[in-house]
């Protein structure tokens, strides 16, 4: 099985660099042309599932990379992490209010961030999710298109990485792809970016 995660598209917040957590923040005009980028290059691509967060930006980011095809499936565990009352707020006055409190909470498995989700519990969601994938003997590929803090909790499960890890990242629209054969799950590419034409970098 081949697994595509997608994240979603640049929104007012990534722009603004606002903590978004499970806010409905919508996509920006840079987030929609990164979308319709991402649907040239699934274009011509079969695939046997597309499973998509249900937060608002991931729908968005959906509907234009996949419009036009049917049974796309909701999943509530591929949500970004629940950072409840840090919403909203802008992540330069985190740090001038919290310090290293708000820089270090993510490394701190454990840890709840000031009332919200811990990392650990964001890890077992996508833990779980992947367990559920790896039951699944009848697809070849799946688009999964989800948040930057979901991939880095199945990176983290799958390679045994640290959460968070700040030599990788995970761009808007990137395509970071698994493969799954087995009873394992090889990494095949992190962070891939697409062109304007829909071609991969």
């Amino acid at each position: 099985m081949i697994v595509y995660l997608i994240r979603h598209g640049q929104t007012e917040s990534n722009r603004d660099k606002v903590v978004q957590g499970w806010s409905s923040v919508g996509l920006t005009e840079k987030g929609i042309k990164q979308a319709e980028s991402l649907k040239g290059y699934f274009a011509e691509k079969k695939l046997d599932r597309i499973i998509c967060s249900d937060l608002y930006r991931a729908r968005q980011t959906c509907s234009i990379v996949f419009e036009g095809r049917e049974n796309i499936e909701y999943d509530v565990r591929l949500r970004e992490l629940n950072n409840t009352v840090l919403m909203g707020q802008r992540r330069d006055d985190l740090v001038k209010i919290y310090g290293d409190e708000f820089l270090d909470n993510a490394y701190r498995l454990n840890y709840t961030a000031y009332g919200g989700e811990s990392s650990e519990s964001l890890i077992a969601r996508a833990a779980s999710f992947l367990s559920d994938l790896e039951k699944d003997t009848k697809s070849n590929t799946v688009a999964v298109l989800t948040h930057g803090g979901v991939i880095f909790a199945i990176l983290h499960v799958i390679l045994q990485i640290k959460l968070y890890t700040p030599m990788l990242s995970i761009d808007n629209c990137s395509l970071t792809k698994l493969r799954f054969k087995d009873g394992l799950w090889t990494v095949m590419y992190i962070n891939n970016k697409i062109r304007t034409d829909g071609t991969a970098e």
